[in-house]
């Protein structure tokens, strides 16, 4: 009885919630903007690794069983001087109280000007980290702190991009067909130029800007850190085609030199990055807004991931997508698309939120991810085990539970997050840490996320949507025809 007045409440809760054009603040609402005005169908692409996403998900668990702590680092460093990604330096009082210890809970300062800028920029150099990328430990530079974390049994993770889904765009004048991996986890534009140096940009397809009519260089580079080398390039202004639409003069990256060997491991041909402006090239206007303006739509777009088709929707979302409700919650920080975490809860077991936690919706990032202290506990009561041919298996394994702000819950259900693997069932969840000054980090991904959750990014407000997802087989058929025109 008591449980069903529980369920009850929560229900009405959620029910209860305003339609977001009825509330002038930034809080938890239903859904009830612009539709989309543009949709365009993705294309999805596997790194070129030796190892299989499968594989490298039974290799995180064996290590955590080893005693290993996977991590990833996000750059925390403020821009400085006049010209840098967030104008004039508010860094002196800031420190970033990340932890030794990646086990540990990071604490939140409250230090003038505090924040965790995915870049450096200045008027000769650019520094960008892509989302889903390692960052090296000692890369941090300028006034903000960063007290390095134990290396003691830890592993440094050079990339999560476990999946990529690229858009078809042209570059120039005439066009040349480049398939840039679309990124919510950075903002600027870059593609792989004809005059890389380096042997890993051999047979990747590159744009060669003494072909394009209307190409003009900036005087600026670019350096993009991975957390196993560096990217170098220039910056340049040229049309760039998406669908039938040009947007004319749009600033975007050309690497010319890469030493990671980056290239034989992910498998991209350039980025658009959907991200916040405080992440764009020294104050250059991004694509994506560029864009957005010029068809006059909403700084909305909305994903639809699948197992057989993807889209991306340019200034809104489109019903035809999801089914019931569509939640929106306030982004935390207009960095990265994150929200706000207070509980996760296995069936009946509570496994978090003691400290300061935040859910990041990662494009890049295949499995969902745990910090290591809650990953401990996670594969305590949800372990692989031999399923092949075994009936009900979905029955033995408990409903994984976000809770969040207002109310509102992501339920990731058994057949949504086990997956068989050499006869078995293994969890789309890997341990990584991120150690931050803004508390814990628990990433979504594709696979056991996006895949059957339609996603949504506002930028005014910043907010981040999510809806249960319309199985690919019940999608309109009119829908399904644009993958022919891929």
């Amino acid at each position: 009885m008591i449980k069903c007045i529980i369920i009850a409440i929560i229900i009405k809760l959620i029910n209860t919630l305003p339609y977001c054009s009825d509330i002038n603040i930034n809080k938890p609402c239903i859904y009830n903007g612009p539709i989309q005005k543009r949709i365009f169908v993705l294309k999805s692409l596997t790194p070129n690794e030796n190892k299989t996403t499968e594989e490298i998900n039974e290799e995180n668990w064996h290590n955590v069983n080893k005693g290993f702590i996977h991590y990833l680092y996000r750059s925390s460093v403020t821009g400085s001087g006049p010209t840098a990604s967030n104008g004039p330096d508010t860094s002196t009082n800031t420190t970033n109280n990340t932890t030794k210890d990646p086990t540990e809970a990071s604490t939140v300062t409250d230090g003038k000007g505090a924040n965790s800028t995915a870049m450096e920029c200045n008027s000769s150099n650019i520094e960008e980290y892509p989302s889903g990328v390692g960052r090296e430990p000692h890369s941090v530079t300028g006034k903000t702190k960063l007290i390095n974390i134990k290396l003691h049994n830890s592993i440094l993770i050079p990339h999560l991009r476990h999946v990529q889904y690229a858009l078809n765009m042209g570059v120039g004048t005439p066009k040349q067909e480049i398939n840039p991996i679309i990124d919510t986890g950075s903002t600027n534009t870059w593609v792989i130029s004809q005059n890389c140096i380096s042997n890993t940009c051999e047979g990747v397809a590159s744009f060669n800007s003494k072909k394009s009519e209307t190409f003009n260089p900036i005087n600026e580079g670019l350096k993009i850190k991975f957390g196993t080398g560096i990217i170098k390039g220039v910056l340049g202004i040229d049309n760039i085609t998406i669908g039938n639409d040009i947007i004319k003069q749009q600033i975007f990256g050309l690497v010319n030199e890469e030493n990671s060997n980056i290239f034989n491991v992910i498998k991209f041909q350039g980025i658009i990055g959907l991200g916040f402006p405080k992440l764009a090239f020294d104050h250059h206007t991004s694509l994506y807004d560029n864009y957005s303006k010029q068809i006059n739509a909403d700084l909305i777009f909305s994903l639809y991931f699948s197992n057989q088709y993807s889209y991306l929707m340019m200034g809104g979302i489109d019903k035809r997508f999801y089914k019931g409700d569509l939640y929106m919650l306030p982004v935390i920080r207009e960095l990265y698309w994150e929200i706000k975490l207070y509980e996760l809860w296995i069936g009946n077991i509570k496994l978090c939120c003691n400290n300061e936690s935040y859910i990041i919706f990662d494009s890049g990032t295949s499995f969902n991810t745990m910090p290591h202290t809650e990953f401990l506990l996670f594969k305590q009561y949800i372990k692989p085990k031999y399923c092949n041919g075994l009936e009900n298996i979905y029955e033995e394994y408990p409903i994984i539970k976000y809770k969040l702000e207002g109310g509102i819950e992501i339920n990731i259900e058994p057949q949504e997050y086990i997956f068989l693997h050499k006869d078995k069932c293994r969890i789309a969840y890997m341990q990584i840490d991120v150690p931050s000054s803004y508390g814990r980090a628990f990433i979504l991904g594709t696979q056991a996320f996006m895949t059957h959750y339609y996603t949504v990014y506002q930028r005014q407000p910043p907010m981040v949507g999510f809806a249960k997802s319309v199985d690919p087989s019940e999608l309109d058929p009119n829908i399904k025809s644009l993958i022919n025109n891929f």
